[in-house]
């Protein structure tokens, strides 16, 4: 977007560094486009809103789209990755879910154990370009989700759809590329993207990722024997979803790499009335135990997703 400035009679855009516009180069803009272009003319002192900084945080409206922040949230104004799962192509089977939530990044790490069981690991801390946080193992114990330290994450963004993961994990270190997942080409509306849980139950819920008609749902839980287990569903979105669930074995962190292995983990049905509303009844398996609960309400963990906007060539300032 562009707005007219009276004063200098050429048009600045909505983006730092790009250079100011003048009506006649607009003009030959157009004709050469072969498209019409609109002006949309406002009472003076409202242009600045409505074409350069919506929420007029300070920050452009083509800053906030480039660096992942809302441009209609004025207090949220830094630097946001994509929200979702992120994967490495190359490791297949495994990836991070990235979620947003009270000014910090979340992410759930769905791998495996040496003995190729599945775990899921949490980290957490302030949003930001280069990050780093605590790794957190959590088991359940008389009752209770009981995390331990187990290491350290931490991601370098090149840009909101791709990073550096760097990690340490008990006496293991690592890193590999990571990029966001993208398995279909719309964006989902309602869109059901974050992390969900059954109110009162800590540590049980599902990742949830919706992109134009599909789902992917991860559902991590405790075993009987409190160790963290997770399984996965994939469909097609709908008001009422009955999603399959696979069990993986595959290869830890540090390990050699090979292709998971997949066998049958129980059944997910969802209710989806809306972008902040679901129902799950769900028997997922482990091998070490299950978990199962009859018809109850989910609730958001993390932030809604709100309207991104992909560019071109992916960069930040």
């Amino acid at each position: 977007n562009y707005l007219f400035d009276r004063d200098s009679g050429e048009f600045q855009a909505d983006r730092s560094g790009l250079p100011a516009i003048s009506l006649p180069d607009v003009r030959q803009r157009a004709r050469v486009s072969g498209h019409a272009w609109s002006a949309l003319c406002l009472p003076w002192g409202n242009g600045r809103r409505a074409a350069l900084d919506h929420d007029l945080d300070g920050v452009l409206n083509g800053d906030e789209w480039r660096q992942g922040s809302d441009p209609d949230d004025a207090a949220l104004s830094e630097f946001v990755p994509w929200t979702g799962l992120w994967w490495n192509p190359a490791t297949s089977g495994s990836g991070v879910d990235l979620q947003f939530g009270h000014g910090d990044l979340i992410a759930v790490w769905y791998t495996y154990q040496d003995d190729g069981e599945p775990v899921w690991y949490w980290a957490q801390a302030p949003v930001a370009q280069v990050w780093k946080a605590p790794l957190w193992r959590f088991e359940w114990v008389d009752g209770a989700a009981v995390p331990t330290t187990v290491g350290e994450l931490a991601l370098d963004f090149s840009s909101t759809q791709a990073a550096r993961m760097r990690w340490t994990l008990e006496e293991a270190t690592g890193e590999q590329p990571l990029q966001r997942f993208v398995f279909a080409e719309d964006s989902a509306h309602p869109d059901a993207t974050g992390l969900w849980s059954i109110p009162g139950e800590p540590g049980r819920g599902l990742t949830v990722a919706t992109q134009a008609n599909r789902i992917v749902a991860i559902a991590y839980f405790y075993a009987d024997s409190g160790k963290p287990r997770w399984t996965m569903g994939v469909g097609d979105v709908a008001g009422q979803m009955n999603l399959p669930l696979l069990r993986f074995s595959g290869a830890c962190p540090n390990c050699a790499y090979l292709s998971p292995t997949s066998e049958e983990g129980g059944d997910l049905q969802l209710a989806y009335p809306s972008r902040d509303q679901m129902q799950i009844s769900i028997s997922a398996q482990a091998t070490d135990g299950q978990w199962q609960h009859a018809a109850a309400d989910l609730g958001r963990l993390t932030a809604a997703p709100w309207i991104r906007m992909v560019l071109d060539d992916g960069a930040m300032p």
